[in-house]
């Protein structure tokens, strides 16, 4: 018997010897009652998820009938470990509740555990004059990859015990040497599925399963092979945000759930609708070669012209500058240019990234911007970029491995050069590419953009939009620069 089918065998006798006081169903009324009791003070968030964790303690009996021990202590932990570092970081306020309603959406079996934490957490902000909880809807993808050496034992036996896990799963890749197996196995041991229509795809290589990913959810995939070397390999291989091998679901709080608003087509949105007429004008070439500096947009590797015609111009006291206006189909072909770069500039090694920066800070030394050399610099040497994290959970129940990892296109603004590069090299060094967003009041790139042709950064990695005004755009893409540059994949390994 292998170690996995052994584990799979000790859950499955620790489950048969729980008892629990009261059953499922009069625990799901008790816990329905308690929501419609419940009183909160008000307090700041850190007390508030003392007391919820408080509450769920107090009533742990009820939960524990309807989840499984180890997700029940998953939530509490999440909610102490919340209030900790909320004490200690104000910037964790923003949208904390959304992260824990975020995480227990995924990992409760039973609807009513997020219900009574949503309603908890609605019915104190409402207090505050927030109504936004209660129309939070969460978006993620569940998938499960069974490699050609996996243990379809303890796979069978891990659905078993957690029936409602497949309720969840959007697919499940079989690899095709064991798949007549793995079909007989369900037929024989889960008779609960005579009635599904379970979603199993065949696999061949596991390059096969490289671009099954959507930006725009949270992608999270449960591999399982008797080769926990390879399985780790896959993980670091697979761009998905969170990767289990051989469980599913199993979680701790030091796992942040990064949730995904589609900030992209909201973008999208936004932009086409900030090149209004009368910010615009048609120029003529010959004033355009007239001007001190004239700025075509910059996208796939090279200068173009706007395909509408329009440019605006921003004076100062000594000059007179003539930018290119992008409208909404210059904004479709240059996000095309960045998503077909990405695809390469994310396979490429981190060692090759940061020698593509080095060369671009070179550039920028030949050509007297030190500062601007010496930024790039520094973000290459920051270690929290490059470095990996490996931690136990409380109970030393599971191995976690935490990384970045690159998300997509990242939209970026900066009113000063400096940060403006700083995040440039942030984002580049961890394999996204960029869009840098530009009006008469941020700061433009237009004057280094034939210097990443020189340092040899591939085509549609850098581009830049400019606009007369994109005012209204400032706060969406301070949101999702946060959330590309918080981006990170966890592996998740059970030790027990």
């Amino acid at each position: 018997m292998s170690k996995i089918s052994e584990r799979m065998k000790l859950i499955n006798q620790y489950y048969d010897n729980l008892e629990y006081r009261i059953n499922k169903k009069e625990a799901l009324e008790k816990i329905n009652t308690l929501i419609k009791d419940i009183k909160l003070e008000h307090v700041n968030p850190p007390q508030r998820y003392q007391q919820v964790a408080s509450i769920i303690e107090k009533n742990i009996y009820l939960f524990k009938a309807c989840e499984d021990v180890d997700t029940v202590t998953s939530i509490i932990n999440y909610l102490y470990d919340a209030s900790i570092k909320m004490t200690f970081d104000s910037q964790l306020f923003i949208h904390g509740d959304i992260r824990i309603l975020y995480g227990m959406d995924i990992i409760c079996e039973e609807p009513m555990t997020p219900l009574f934490l949503k309603t908890v957490f609605n019915e104190f902000d409402l207090k505050c004059g927030y109504d936004y909880i209660r129309q939070l809807k969460f978006n993620y993808i569940i998938t499960m990859v069974l490699l050609q050496d996996s243990d379809l034992y303890a796979v069978i036996s891990y659905l078993k015990i957690k029936p409602s896990s497949l309720s969840k799963i959007s697919r499940i890749f079989v690899h095709e040497t064991i798949k007549k197996k793995f079909l007989w196995l369900i037929k024989k041991h889960l008779h609960f599925t005579r009635h599904m229509n379970l979603p199993i795809s065949v696999f061949q290589k596991t390059h096969d399963l490289e671009t099954l990913f959507r930006y725009e959810v949270l992608n999270i995939v449960s591999i399982w092979s008797e080769d926990i070397i390879a399985a780790k390999d896959l993980a670091g291989f697979l761009n998905r945000d969170i990767v289990f091998i051989n469980s599913l679901l199993e979680f701790c709080s030091g796992v942040k759930f990064v949730y995904k608003f589609s900030y992209d087509n909201d973008m999208h949105l936004k932009i086409y609708n900030i090149s209004p007429e009368d910010y615009t004008y048609t120029v003529h070439q010959s004033l355009i070669k007239c001007a001190l500096y004239s700025y075509n947009l910059f996208y796939d590797g090279t200068w173009q012209i706007p395909i509408k015609g329009k440019y605006w111009e921003k004076q100062s006291e000594t000059e007179v500058i003539i930018y290119a206006n992008a409208t909404k189909h210059d904004v479709e072909k240059c996000m095309i240019s960045a998503m077909k770069a990405f695809i390469v500039w994310s396979t490429w090694s981190m060692a090759s990234r940061i020698e593509a920066l080095y060369r671009l800070a070179s550039i920028l030394e030949c050509h007297g911007k030190y500062l601007l050399a010496e930024i790039v610099l520094h973000c290459i040497k920051v270690p929290d970029i490059s470095q990996n994290e490996l931690f136990c959970d409380y109970d030393e129940r599971l191995e976690v491995s935490n990384m970045y990892k690159p998300e997509g296109v990242a939209w970026i603004e900066a009113a000063a050069e400096s940060n403006l590069f700083n995040y440039l090299a942030r984002f580049l060094i961890k394999g996204n590419c960029v869009i840098v967003i530009s009006d008469e009041c941020l700061s433009t790139i237009a004057p280094y953009c034939n210097m990443f042709v020189t340092a040899k950064i591939p085509p549609g990695v850098i581009n830049l939009l400019s606009f007369k005004n994109a005012k209204d755009t400032y706060g969406h893409i301070n949101l999702h620069m946060q959330q590309i540059y918080n981006s990170m994949k966890y592996i998740i390994l059970p030790l027990q």
